[in-house]
């Protein structure tokens, strides 16, 4: 991956992406969750450019309170259901804190990047609660053990990690801070 100022521009081959369904729909930029793309396919190599301009990557956010961090969170897996609506699924995408985008107001937006070794979104959902780990404090930790625990314990749903979340936030008696 290398970063122009305020692009993003992603190589992968043309066997990791089916061209024909995935590129049409970033290119469209219709999925609200996913940075729209301009796709260029030159024989077998596909490349992604992405405007991200205003968003800032997961990567380097450290220190945010629990309440801050189930907030972050729910906003996640909200993206995720989105891009499920637009058959985008995260099973067939890498999430990591460099593909996880956030603005000062909260949106969330994803880089789309084919994984080419598809794993289960439950298996994915748990990596990336051990990427937002070391983002937290104590507090923040335990509470996505808690998520960590449900994932393995339950079939994966976004409503029900969503429920999960706003349940944690609820109880949460501190005040709220941005984490944007």
């Amino acid at each position: 991956m290398v970063l122009l100022n305020k692009y993003r521009n992603v190589r992968f081959s043309a066997e990791t992406l089916p061209f024909e369904n995935i590129c049409e729909r970033l290119a469209a930029g219709g999925c609200p969750a996913v940075f729209p793309a301009e796709i260029i396919r030159d024989g077998l190599q596909i490349r992604e450019f992405c405007c991200i301009e205003g968003f800032h990557r997961l990567r380097g956010v450290r220190n945010l309170p629990a309440e801050s961090l189930m907030l972050l969170f729910r906003e996640i897996v909200r993206s995720l259901q989105l891009c499920c609506d637009w058959l985008l699924f995260p099973e067939k995408m890498i999430l990591t804190e460099d593909t996880i985008y956030f603005d000062r107001d909260g949106r969330i937006r994803i880089l789309y990047i084919p994984d080419p070794e598809p794993v289960s979104a439950a298996k994915k959902m748990t990596l990336l609660l051990y990427d937002l780990k070391r983002m937290t404090d104590a507090e923040g930790e335990k509470q996505l053990q808690f998520l960590m625990k449900k994932i393995t314990e339950e079939s994966l749903s976004f409503g029900s990690l969503l429920a999960a979340a706003d349940q944690m936030i609820e109880n949460m008696t501190e005040g709220s801070e941005n984490p944007f």
